[in-house]
């Protein structure tokens, strides 16, 4: 840097001044033109290209909006006429000419005659989505409600409707279009169907012809319609079946534009008008349901023109700007030269033995070089003040030096009586927190017994319903069994008697079983908080997977409830597979039992990072209770103890998830979801 220096100082001030400017400006130059002209480039071919689709995609819809008006007005025709008939069959029956059942079928059977097309046919349903006629007489009397269509057609009665159909044997389905009115007498939705495809040669070209020849791409683009086999539909210049037709059909660039359906090619063409060929692009879009494919065109010097006139228009206006640049750099380096050329000489002069005057005492100037001759005046009158202040600063020193020693002394005296301050405050503030740890031993104490009382209370208060009714259940049993023992040892058996026995003891034993089992659920529902039995060791399993068994575990689709998972469900998580299935389906059974009418989804969040498993998991029902959540882990916890529920899943799933997997869960009541949060190592595939 220090040689870059030494060279600029070869050259005078102006000089230096002159070339920085210069190169300063020739730096913004490049700098502008490398992100003007891109850009104006850019925005110039972005505004032709949306106004070239904005014209093609205007022109499929003249063509869409036609063919559809063509096919409505078609079908609408022939289920005027098809009405008018019907009507005839009807007027029959009501003359008394026929009765109504054969006045039906007499209109069936003309209906089934009528054909639309190649394929097209018509047919009837009623407001049911019955069929009461079709060309195929196995379909006659089956209901079609299950499809779409058909429900809409039971929904209007009457109108336009589009829809795609697959007949067996078929790839993939196509498009049909139909047309219903609604004859009332009968219940009978008559329609005309058939594929759209089949009415191309409905579509009058003079409904959009006039849009398309007047539509412009720059000064002379111009767009064009041709069929799938190259033939002229349109063109502004050139007609149909004409030698300039059959000319563009064998093209090299209409055959590459066939072939390609979709995109844009530049190719060079010739109007009869020009001298020479000119490049041209052009992007097409190929219509399978007309087979027509839309061109529209312009020309790329056309396209390039406004870009080459700017660019005249700034090199003439850079030019002017460098020769102002010139002459105000030249003028402001003399303006700066000059003042130090005249410092220079003055100087030179007092330094030969001149005049002893102060510098800026013969100069009214207020520049820069001014300034610095007043500074340097007052330098030498203040150095003078200065040494008169130095010798008493140095007096003063001895002065503060002697004050210094004295406060040490008396800080030093201070701090000795504030480390005795501290010992003691110290030894205060650790019996304080000695008893605050005493208190909160003695309140999670407290705690646990408030917990162990209501899990001793719940328990008692779930075995004894079953209990008492087994044991209401054996004395009627026994007194049932005396009164058959004595009336056996008084001979007085009678069948009815038995019939009554028979009867009674088996209603207690299916009741007394009844009970046991409930006695035997609540057992291992009890036994389950239990975490010693670890089950099956870890393994290695996809998450989504064991939820989807979870799932079907609680017959969350028997009751109608869709489970939807949000984030990576192929994530594989190694641990006790036991753990994860108890836990996720006490949680759907949880939200089966509380959800209400009005769940219907089951929503789990998958989140993995490093080192962390988040699940989230909600439903879409009542939610819980707020006078539930501070005790909602909780055993015996619920709102739902009428319906038979204990309590225990959430305390169940709460031990599971922080003693056995090591995690935590919470219940946010914001989102209404449960967070479980897991240590987690990625496993590989």
């Amino acid at each position: 840097m220090s040689a870059w220096y030494q060279w600029l100082r070869l050259y005078r001030i102006h000089v230096r001044l002159l070339g920085a400017f210069v190169f300063l400006f020739l730096i913004t130059l490049l700098l502008s033109s490398l992100l003007f002209i891109p850009f104006y480039y850019q925005q110039l071919k972005q505004s032709l290209d949306a106004q070239i689709s904005q014209g093609t995609h205007a022109i499929i819809g003249e063509i869409s909006t036609s063919a559809e008006t063509a096919v409505r007005s078609h079908l609408k025709g022939i289920t005027d006429a098809e009405l008018t008939a019907v009507r005839s069959f009807y007027e029959a029956y009501r003359r008394g000419e026929m009765s109504e059942q054969a006045a039906k079928e007499a209109a069936s059977q003309h209906l089934r005659h009528v054909t639309i097309g190649s394929s097209g046919y018509l047919y009837v349903i009623d407001s049911k989505g019955i069929i009461r006629t079709h060309i195929k007489p196995e379909l006659i009397g089956k209901s079609l409600a299950r499809y779409d269509f058909i429900r809409q057609q039971m929904k209007t009665k009457q109108g336009y409707l589009e829809y795609d159909w697959q007949n067996p044997g078929e790839s993939a389905p196509r498009k049909k279009a139909l047309y219903m009115t609604y004859f009332a007498p009968w219940d009978w939705i008559i329609s005309a169907s058939s594929y759209r495809d089949e009415f191309n040669q409905l579509i009058n070209i003079d409904d959009f012809r006039h849009r398309i020849l007047e539509m412009r791409f720059g000064q002379s683009g111009y767009a064009y319609v041709l069929d799938g086999q190259g033939e002229v539909i349109l063109h502004p210049f050139i007609k149909r079946h004409s030698p300039e037709a059959d000319y563009l059909k064998n093209t090299p660039f209409v055959r590459q534009m066939l072939e390609q359906h979709n995109g844009a090619l530049s190719y060079d063409w010739q109007n009869p008008d020009e001298p020479t060929p000119r490049e041209k692009v052009a992007r097409f879009i190929f219509l399978p349901s007309y087979d027509w494919l839309i061109v529209s065109t312009y020309y790329v010097d056309e396209f390039d023109q406004p870009l080459h006139q700017l660019l005249k228009m700034s090199a003439l206006f850079l030019l002017i700007l460098l020769g102002v640049i010139v002459l105000t750099a030249m003028s402001l380096s003399e303006s700066i030269v000059r003042p130090i050329r005249e410092c220079i000489g003055r100087v030179n002069r007092i330094g030969r033995g001149g005049e002893g005057v102060l510098i800026a005492s013969t100069e009214r100037a207020r520049d820069e070089v001014m300034f610095m001759s007043r500074f340097f005046d007052k330098f030498i009158q203040r150095l003078s003040v200065s040494h008169t202040l130095l010798e008493e600063n140095h007096r003063q020193r001895v002065d503060l030096q002697e004050k210094t020693e004295a406060l040490n002394r008396e800080l030093a005296a201070i701090n000795q009586s504030l480390e005795v301050r501290v010992c003691e405050r110290t030894a205060a503030l650790n019996e304080t927190i000695r008893q605050l740890e005493e208190t909160r031993t003695h309140l999670v104490e407290a705690e646990k017994n408030a917990a162990l009382s209501r899990l001793i209370a719940g328990v008692a208060h779930e075995i004894n319903t079953p209990l008492g009714n087994l044991v209401t259940s054996t004395s009627y049993l026994f007194e049932l069994m005396q009164e058959h023992s004595r009336q056996l040892a008084e001979g007085r058996l009678s069948r009815t008697h038995l019939t009554d026995y028979e009867q009674g003891t088996g209603e207690l034993h299916a009741m007394m079983e009844q009970n046991l089992q409930r006695l035997v659920q609540l057992i291992q529902r009890f036994k389950m908080l239990d975490l010693q039995d670890e089950g099956d060791g870890p393994a290695l399993f996809t998450l989504g997977e064991l939820l989807e068994e979870a799932a079907q575990f609680s017959h969350l689709d028997r009751q109608g409830v869709e489970l939807k998972i949000e984030g990576n469900g192929e994530t594989l998580v190694k641990g006790v597979k036991k753990w994860f299935m108890l836990s996720f389906s006490e949680l759907m059974l949880n939200s089966l039992q509380h959800g209400g009418e009005r769940l219907g989804q089951v929503h789990i969040t998958i989140t993995a990072t490093a080192g962390q498993l988040r699940i989230g998991y909600g439903d879409d029902g009542k939610g819980i209770d707020e006078r539930l959540i501070p005790h909602l882990f909780e055993p015996f916890v619920t709102d739902a103890r009428f319906r038979g529920n204990a309590g225990l899943g959430l305390h169940q799933i709460y031990n599971i998830v922080t003693q056995k997997m090591g995690g935590e869960i919470r219940y946010e009541p914001s989102e209404g979801r449960f967070w479980l949060t897991l240590p987690f190592e990625e496993s590989p595939a």
